[in-house]
């Protein structure tokens, strides 16, 4: 075996890129042939990566073949969105976090648990010419489904709103908690996530950074 070979069996080191969200991992690994191609690229709230097979008349095919892994690296959970499209000019097919050929497109959304991550695996062709797969994924984005619960002994209300009231956003969204303690010497004593003390701070700007649930104390 020759180290095209070798890279083909075993893959190379990953090309890891960021989104405008540099909370979101963006990394390209290549499987391709020793002649196959693989690459790609992200700019804003887009990524794009093309597999190209190349097929020689004397030597064969050699696939075109990668992975796109999207990870989570906040400390919550997200809701990834975003919009694809496969084109190309052979048969390449995707799968993993969505499957399909040439001319598939759709609207993806799930839940990434922290550190989780979404795979989609491509390649290009039947390996009999040379064939180019592309997949574009456009509006990338996380969001985080905020939880404002009711507190004991106090009201809040969240931009205006009065709680209990759930809120999906983009993660970075911002959220001003305004608390009114019950009567009777009440205080707020601060603003929670589980036992996690966010701020005890009266009006309060939190920051979505993924599924959470916010409890006030007073």
């Amino acid at each position: 075996l020759d180290f095209a070979d070798l890279v083909y069996i075993y893959g190379v080191a990953p090309t890891q890129l960021d989104l405008a969200d540099t909370k979101i991992a963006v990394t390209f690994t290549d499987r391709s042939g020793s002649l196959g191609t693989f690459n790609g690229s992200t700019s804003g709230t887009k990524i794009t990566a093309t597999a190209e097979a190349q097929y020689f008349f004397i030597g064969g095919a050699n696939s075109g073949d990668g992975t796109i892994t999207i990870t989570n690296n906040r400390a919550y959970p997200i809701v990834l969105e975003f919009h694809y499209e496969i084109t190309g000019d052979g048969t390449g097919t995707a799968s993993g976090a969505f499957s399909g050929g040439v001319g598939t497109s759709g609207d993806y959304s799930a839940t990434v648990a922290a550190g989780g991550k979404v795979e989609i695996l491509f390649g290009a062709g039947e390996k009999t010419r040379d064939d180019t797969v592309t997949v574009t994924l456009t509006n990338v984005v996380a969001k985080g489904a905020v939880t404002f619960a009711a507190g004991e002994n106090g009201t809040y209300t969240v931009n205006g709103e009065t709680a209990p009231v759930t809120k999906t956003d983009a993660c970075g969204t911002e959220y001003t908690l305004s608390a009114t303690p019950a009567a009777g010497g009440y205080q707020l004593t601060g603003w929670y996530i589980g036992e996690t003390l966010l701020s005890t701070a009266n009006p309060y700007t939190y920051t979505n950074e993924g599924s959470v649930t916010i409890t006030p104390k007073f």
